[in-house]
């Protein structure tokens, strides 16, 4: 169909057809029609037709779209072409058309806006008859807001959307013409719009506010955008990082300092905000942010301490009236401006302002309420943390004579932490609700944050969790020793001891944020004794008394304990010795590690390091040979296994334990389950056999050497599991189950790999692979090249094999490994790729794996990408 044959209103139904139309075919065809409207000479003027004549609102959202990606162009449109599609839109039809239809379809007026946004971005530097006449468009938009509410709602459309174009990246184009045009927009207009949008606001504030009018809250919505979008641009082409929302600085530019100078300007906001429904004054809150984040840099000394009265006035007067804090949209908002306060102003200067005494109480009193209404926006309680992390931190650089008041407040706020965790339980067990303890990544990310906070002060916090343990230990023993114990009465006191060994390690993890004395190291001992001997009821139990949570909770504290009291940068810094009789005689340095220890030598025994990595690995077996079917506890303990097997201090002393000499002979199915290939683990639960054997390699290399037999020993399960594939491969064989038993080898043999940093420690591995079961794998390969669960731990492994780290590959010159691993490993992608371009029937009758279109969908990027690494890691080597 020719396009200069389609009337009106043949467009108007191709547009219905596309957009509504349910008859697939049409809708095909009127896109295929409709995209050759674009490249036509005729595109223009059918955009005008449709829009000036068009009765369907789909007509005109097509003629928006059409001029859009017109304008968008690599190679744009002549200026005059360009200047006429700019004055046509705002002079002749959206002024003109609104006042004879106001009730204009908002997608409609969206999307002509955003073209208008695009012609003037991409012609900010064209120049006609001297002029740059994309640059008046302030002047243009001034016509709107002269005219009626609708008029000026558009208006104000107009210059967000143009603010949020001119700070939006294009990839597509040079990023230094964006920044020219952006730096050149920010200099020229920015500032203009700012001022231009707070007059409006302050006009609407002067006048009696009529709430139930929609226009007007409509306007001031768009109003309080513009603001927002004009604080939020990237002035100096930062690009920063969204999701690092705490350490946001806004780069005001310094001509801008008069308007932050003046008292009004912060005032107008927090008016605003004290003034307007829950939805509007969330914006305010969101602009006020941006305002307590401007760079320190833009005011002198005395200017910045004013600045700074002015913004803790606000934060008082929205306290005294926290009404509107109830809303969880300007709660949000509110936590994050009292975060970006002291991340922008350091606490010598807050204890300055005249009102901190009395707003510190009210955001302690804050912070404690909302603590304790721990269901409600627990997204927000993350700012509230920051705020009083960063705020007790900064405490031993406060040179300020003026009292901070923390050593009152924040064992309060840790009180009302613990208190409200631990109430929580009783509700989230008797009402079925969401465990907060099953979101793991926002507890550890509070636990983090309040571990600074806890430390102060600590002597009480560490007597009221000295309380709540024990009370709470004592409970649920008797629980367990009676004969008709209540099970919602057990999951509250499971759910309470597990919040409670987060806490502990919460609080032994936080010494190293804070300074601590000989007493503090000492009441660690005290509430590590406490955890040690849970975990010796709960292990002794095993399997009838066990809980998840606890256990997960108990892994965070050992990692806790050993990041603390056992890692290598405290064997450097601190010598451990054994407890003697007379103190007196051990060494300064190791005197405050031997308070650790006194408490715990008494109770448990354990009087230094050396006890306790056997309690660390007396407890990672037991896990590992209860906990087989329980994948998070499995995952988390072997990430602690690898956490402790890095580090040659801490290695040395493992390889004498004897759970480790345990785990060096025994790492077999039959002794820990996770090994195993049973139906009800998970193909994705293998993944942790990868991290179990490079922490197992780490430790055999340990005294390893050359030692040729003792590898074999190492080797010896897995050398069993190839034979046995070996020896059913061919036969008539069970598929799921060997397919199982490869997975989990491949990802064995790549967490081996992983540890042999060696050149003769990989020798001893390749040689062990070679020639005997490579070739399994290749076969591999060839008859599941359509299952990524099957391939990719190959491929990954191979990958692996390739990797050179630390020059392991650099074998003898007469050494033939070299060649013979770049031949293996470019087999095996030739055979994964010839494989997967042709199908393949299966030896189960009736199935065939797809051809190389279909695979590239099922399959994803996840196997080429590992094909590649392997290619350039062979090309490099070879």
């Amino acid at each position: 169909m020719a396009l200069h044959f389609q009337s009106l209103a043949e467009l108007e139904v191709l547009c219905t057809h596309l957009y509504i139309g349910t008859d697939l075919t049409q809708r095909i065809e009127a896109e295929k029609a409709l995209l050759e409207l674009i490249d036509s000479p005729e595109c223009l003027s059918k955009c005008q037709l449709l829009l000036e004549q068009g009765t369907t609102s789909y007509a005109q959202l097509l003629a928006a779209t059409c001029l859009s990606k017109l304008v968008s162009r690599v190679s744009p449109l002549p200026v005059e072409q360009r200047v006429d599609i700019k004055y046509f839109l705002t002079g002749n039809y959206i002024l003109n058309y609104v006042a004879s239809q106001p009730k204009l379809v908002p997608f409609v007026i969206q999307a002509l806006i955003q073209v208008i946004a695009k012609i003037t971005k991409l012609g900010w530097f064209e120049v006609q008859k001297d002029q740059f006449v994309f640059r008046e468009i302030i002047a243009d938009v001034k016509k709107f807001l002269q005219g009626t509410v609708e008029h000026c709602i558009i208006g104000v459309i107009i210059l967000s959307e143009l603010t949020q174009e001119m700070n939006l990246v294009d990839y597509s184009r040079p990023s230094a013409k964006h920044r020219k045009i952006a730096t050149s927009f920010r200099d020229s207009s920015l500032k203009d719009i700012l001022v231009l949008a707070c007059s409006l606001l302050k006009e609407v504030l002067a006048k009696p506010l009529n709430l139930q009018d929609e226009g007007q809250q409509n306007l001031v919505m768009q109003v309080l955008k513009l603001v927002l979008n004009c604080l939020n641009f990237d002035f100096i082409g930062s690009s920063a990082d969204e999701s690092a929302d705490d350490l946001c600085t806004v780069q005001i530019p310094t001509t801008w300092r008069t308007i932050f100078l003046e008292p009004e300007t912060l005032d107008l906001f927090f008016s605003l905000y004290h003034s307007l429904p829950p939805l509007l004054s969330q914006l305010a809150l969101s602009c006020l942010v941006q305002f307590a984040s401007t760079r320190r840099s833009l005011f002198s000394s005395p200017e910045r301490a004013k600045y700074l009265g002015n913004l803790i006035k606000g934060v008082k007067r929205i306290l005294e009236n926290p009404q509107g804090l109830s809303d969880p949209g300007n709660y949000h908002e509110f936590c994050r401006f009292l975060a970006r306060l002291k991340t922008n102003y350091q606490l010598g200067e807050l204890v300055m302002v005249k009102e901190y005494p009395e707003v510190i109480r009210l955001i302690a009193n804050f912070t404690i309420t909302s603590l304790q209404h721990w269901e409600f926006a627990p997204n927000s309680v993350h700012y509230l943390l920051t705020l009083w992390q960063r705020m007790v931190a900064s405490v031993p650089f406060v040179k300020s004579t003026e009292p901070h008041l923390l050593d009152t407040y924040a064992p309060e706020i840790t009180k009302a932490f613990i208190t409200s965790r631990l109430e929580s339980v009783a509700i989230v067990v008797r009402d079925n609700l969401d465990d907060p303890l099953d979101d793991t990544a926002t507890v550890f990310q509070q636990l983090e944050q309040l571990c600074t906070v806890s430390r102060c002060e600590y002597e009480k916090t560490c007597t009221l969790l000295v309380q709540l343990f024990d009370q709470n230990a004592q409970n649920y023993q008797k629980l367990l020793h009676s004969p008709s114990g209540i099970t919602v009465d057990k999951a509250i006191q499971e759910g309470r001891l597990a919040w409670l060994v987060y806490l502990v390690g919460t609080v032994v993890g936080g010494r190293l944020t804070y300074t601590s004395t000989d007493e503090h190291d000492a009441m660690d001992g005290e509430l590590s004794c406490r955890v040690f001997q849970l975990i010796s009821l709960m292990d002794t139990g095993l399997p009838q008394c066990s809980n998840e949570k606890i256990e997960l909770a108990i892994l965070w504290f050992l990692d806790q304990f050993r990041k603390t009291y056992v890692g290598d940068q405290l064997q450097r810094t601190s010598k451990v010795v054994h407890l003697r009789s007379d103190v007196s005689r051990v060494p300064e340095k190791a005197w405050k590690i031997v308070k650790v220890y006194a408490r715990m030598s008494e109770v448990l025994g354990i009087t230094d390091d050396n006890h306790v990595l056997e309690t660390f690995m007396t407890k990672i077996v037991t896990n590992l040979k209860y906990w087989g079917r329980c994948e998070p506890v499995i995952s988390r303990t072997l990430q602690f296994l690898n956490d402790l097997s890095v580090g040659y201090i801490l290695l040395k002393k493992l390889v004498k334990i004897d759970a480790v000499k345990f785990m060096l002979k025994n790492h077999t199915s039959e002794h820990f389950p996770f090994l195993g290939i049973s139906d009800s683990y998970s193909l994705s639960d293998f993944r942790c056999r990868t991290t179990f054997y490079t922490a197992l390699t780490r430790l055999l290399m340990v005294d390893l050497g050359e030692d040729e037999d003792e590898f074999e020993n190492f080797m010896l399960p897995l050398t069993v599991s190839f034979e046995t594939v070996l020896q059913i491969f061919n036969n008539n064989f069970k598929q799921e189950d060997v397919k199982r038993m490869l997975i989990g080898l491949a990802r064995d043999l790549r967490g081996i790999a992983f540890a042999l940093n060696t050149k003769t420690s990989y020798t001893m591995l390749f040689d062990w692979m070679y020639p005997t079961y490579l070739p399994i794998l290749q076969t591999t390969i060839e008859r599941w090249y359509g299952e990524p669960a099957c391939t990719t731990p190959i491929l990954k492994l191979m990958a692996e094999l390739m990797q050179n780290r630390s020059q392991r590959l650099n074998f003898d010159v007469s050494s033939p490994n070299g060649i013979l691993l770049f031949r293996e490993a470019s087999k095996m992608i030739c055979t994964y790729a010839i494989s997967e371009t042709e199908p393949v029937l299966l030896s189960t009758p009736g199935m065939s794996y797809p051809g190389p279109h279909e695979l590239h969908h099922q399959l994803g990027a996840s196997c080429t990408s590992v094909c590649s690494h392997i290619y350039l890691r062979g090309t490099h080597y070879s």
